[in-house]
């Protein structure tokens, strides 16, 4: 998987990611999943389980508080309403975490 993000970032993310029980699996999608990010492209991510709006904004503080040093997006895929988003996200998305 090339999505350009050094290993301690991930692991950073991987362990918000582990302390919420409800997140199944992450999506990463958008420039980063496609391969033709930036140096500092942003991180988009589509939580997959019991997760809500509410839990999607608090993981991104989560993340936002660590020391990654990328801008993050993330969203509650079950809360997705946009078909042509979700789409994007299924036809793009590479699975970053999974338990």
């Amino acid at each position: 998987m090339n999505h350009g993000l050094p290993e301690r970032t991930v692991k950073t993310l991987q362990g918000i990611f582990k302390a919420h029980p409800v997140v199944e699996k992450v999506i990463l999608f958008g420039s980063r999943a496609k391969g033709n990010f930036k140096e500092y492209s942003d991180i988009d991510l589509a939580l997959v389980g019991k997760v809500d709006y509410s839990l999607a904004n608090k993981v991104k503080s989560e993340i936002e508080e660590s020391d990654i040093p990328y801008e993050v997006d993330v969203c509650a895929y079950a809360e997705v309403d946009n078909s042509a988003f979700k789409k994007a996200i299924d036809d793009t998305g590479i699975v970053f975490y999974e338990k």
